[in-house]
Parts: structure tokens; C-alpha cells; sequence
């Protein structure tokens, strides 16, 4: 939640939107839903508050000053705050979620139909193992790395220092490192949509979250990508500081290939380091013997 840079002197709490003109991308969608959730945790009342629904466009809206405050994201925050703006709640910070929710709020997840659920369970508990793996690159890796491994069309045309600096501001708070359901959060996100009248009063969250997907947690880095499956649960836990934290050389090329499963380069650099280690191997077996010759007798 940020303000527009000419209302930034005006309005330094969320109680001072009380009255004011808030923007969201459209009605009883996910943000505009928080925006009531948290009107109310703030003791404001939603209906005071005037909402201008202005679809993907909001950070030109702002920063124009045709609405007083609006419930942004990356990048627009930063460009609204080096325009002068003010972060009132920054929910991609731990520290706000439990200053203003009371704690995490669990904003996405995987949905299936109940009638599929028993015959995909497997399949199920298979994505959640790779988005586990997807959640542990994200926290050990370089954010040059996790930029590297986007798609080259989601980011043309953008700043990539920009985007580098965002994702190494918030990668370590907005993503958790299990994909275990918190329940706490998930209660949250029902508590707000019924706040917002969306669900019944009294709706459990429970009644629609399945704990049996999640069994244990992944550990160590597996190298089974695509038809590799030699080396299917090698545990590469001193990986986690030269291979995916590596910003360069083999151990980087390394984590980009794994990230964007390319089966072959990560089995050309595994056979390069492992010619490189018995060439090593060699080398000093041979300069052993030459310099210990007078050992023989």
C-alpha cells in the first residue's frame, strides 16, 4: 500500500485513508480483498473509503495523483517512493504481515478438483517436491542467477538491475522455504474474504486445504532433470555454497542448467569437472613419484 507522491504529507497511516480515494485492479479481486482486510484490522471502516478500480494501470494513476493511495507491487513501489511516495504496509515483509495481520498470509497455492484428487495424489506430491526445489533455489541462489533462469520475454524491454534488486530485497521473505500448508496463514486469507462478505461467516479453511500432499520435505539438491537419471538422488548439500550460490565459472553455468532443466548442459559440466578432477588426480600422481623418487630404495 502506497501513497501517490502529493498525497505523502497527508496521509502517513492506513487510518488516514479513512475518506480517501484508493486504488485496486478491480473489485473482490486478491488485493482489494487485503485492502478491506486491512482497513478493518486498522479500525477503519471500509465504507468510508472510496475505491477506484483501474485494472493493470495503477502506478500511472498514482503517480499522476488521480487516486490518493493504491495497492501496488514491484516495480511500481519503488518508482512511487524515488517519486516521492510513501510505503504505508509492505506485506512482502514478514515484519508488516504481523504488524497489520497478526502473521503470514498465504497468498498462492496449487487448487485440483475433488473428484481427481485420489487418482493425481502421486502426481500432486511430485510438484510439490520440485516446488520445494524451486523454493530452495530461490533462497540459495544469486539473484543474477534466479534472473538469468526467467524467461527472456517476461523481462525485455525492464531494468534488470531493477529486477535484481527486487527479487534480492524480498526473495528470502515472500518465499518460504516448504511448501507445507501454514494454516495459520491459510486462515488469514479466509478471515479476509469473509470480512469482505465473499464467504460465509464462521467458513473454516480447513474444509478445502489437503495435508496429505505434503510428506517430507526434499533435502539436498537431486540432479534428475529430464532423462538423467544416473545420478537421481545425489546429495549436493555442499552445493548449496559453490554450485547455487555461485555467481560465476562452472558452478554458476551449473545452477542455470539445472534451473532451466537442460539435461545436457548439466551433464557436459558434471563429465567437464569430473575430466578436470582425475586430470588433477594424474598430474600430482606423476609429480609424487618424480619428486619421491629416492623413496624407491
Amino acid at each position: 500500500m502506497a501513497t501517490a507522491p502529493k498525497t505523502a504529507r497527508a496521509i502517513k497511516t492506513v487510518q488516514d485513508l479513512e475518506g480517501k480515494t484508493v486504488g485496486v485492479s478491480a473489485l473482490a479481486n486478491a488485493d482489494h480483498v487485503l485492502l478491506v482486510y486491512l482497513l478493518k484490522k486498522a479500525g477503519v471502516d471500509p465504507k468510508r473509503v472510496q475505491y477506484a478500480t483501474l485494472g493493470p494501470n495503477l502506478y500511472e494513476a498514482l503517480r499522476t495523483g488521480q487516486v490518493d493511495a493504491g495497492m501496488v507491487q514491484e516495480p511500481a513501489l519503488s518508482l512511487l517512493k524515488a517519486a516521492g511516495g510513501r510505503e504505508l504496509v509492505n506485506f512482502m515483509r514478514l515484519k508488516d504481515t504481523q504488524t497489520y495481520l497478526g502473521g503470514p498470509y498465504e497468498f498462492m497455492g496449487v487448487a485440483i478438483r475433488l473428484e481427481e484428487r485420489q487418482a493425481r495424489l502421486e502426481e500432486m506430491r511430485r510438484m510439490a517436491r520440485a516446488l520445494e526445489k524451486a523454493l530452495r533455489f530461490i533462497h540459495a541462489a544469486s539473484s543474477r542467477l534466479i534472473a538469468d533462469t526467467l524467461p527472456k520475454e517476461l523481462i525485455a524491454g525492464g531494468d534488470r538491475k531493477e529486477l535484481e534488486e527486487v527479487i534480492e530485497a524480498y526473495r528470502k521473505e515472500l518465499y518460504p522455504k516448504s511448501v507445507q500448508i501454514d494454516l495459520e496463514a491459510a486462515r488469514r486469507v479466509a478471515e479476509s474474504q469473509v470480512e469482505a462478505g465473499l464467504l460465509p461467516p464462521g467458513f473454516k479453511a480447513e474444509s478445502l486445504l489437503d495435508l496429505e500432499v505434503w510428506v517430507l520435505r526434499v533435502q539436498g539438491l537431486s540432479l534428475s532433470y529430464g532423462p538423467i537419471r544416473l545420478l537421481e538422488g545425489v546429495d549436493l548439500e555442499v552445493g548449496e555454497g559453490e554450485f547455487v550460490a555461485a555467481s560465476r565459472g562452472l558452478g554458476y553455468l551449473l545452477s542455470f542448467a539445472q534451473s532451466t532443466f537442460n539435461a545436457a548442459l548439466s551433464l557436459a559440466i558434471l563429465t567437464l569437472i569430473v575430466g578436470f578432477v582425475l586430470f588433477l588426480f594424474a598430474f600430482f600422481g606423476r609429480l609424487e613419484a618424480s619428486l619421491l623418487r629416492w623413496q624407491k630404495g
